[in-house]
């Protein structure tokens, strides 16, 4: 079990689908604003899966190495 405020690295094996997670959950994560990360995928920054028209999750993994391909994070 998780228990910092870190993500950790991609921790799923190749047939198992990712742990997704809300925008909340990834401010949190990040300490940032959700406002900040509507932005960012919004900007295509960050990797998102919108479910409907305005609800977004995020593979917290694929957002962390997204950040740190394009220096961000």
């Amino acid at each position: 079990m998780q228990t910092s405020h870190e993500m950790s690295p991609r921790g799923h094996d190749a047939g198992e689908a990712p742990r997704l997670i809300t925008t909340s959950e990834l401010a949190r994560r990040l300490g940032v604003t959700s406002d900040t990360i509507r932005k960012w995928a919004r900007e295509g920054r960050i990797p998102c899966l919108r479910v409907g028209q305005k609800t977004l999750r995020f593979d917290a993994a694929a957002v962390l190495d997204s950040l740190r391909e394009g220096g961000d994070a």
